[in-house]
């Protein structure tokens, strides 16, 4: 008998990236208490930080923003 994959909805991955990306903790505490492996909530963090740097440049190019420079 097969094992089916679990699947997670886009709300809790964030939850548990953003919660992952404040390391207030270790990654496999919250991983434990969640029941996910470590290295999807550091593929998480990774989602994260990856479309929120895209975010911040389609916005910064939206107001016309260059920086601190």
């Amino acid at each position: 008998m097969t094992k089916s994959r679990k699947k997670f909805d886009a709300a809790f991955e964030a939850e548990i990236a953003l919660e992952g990306l404040r390391e207030v903790s270790t990654v496999p505490q919250p991983a434990k208490r969640h029941g996910v492996h470590p290295n999807q909530i550091y593929g998480w963090k990774k989602q994260v930080s990856t479309i929120s740097r895209a975010f911040l440049r389609a916005a910064r190019a939206l107001r016309g923003w260059r920086g601190g420079a």
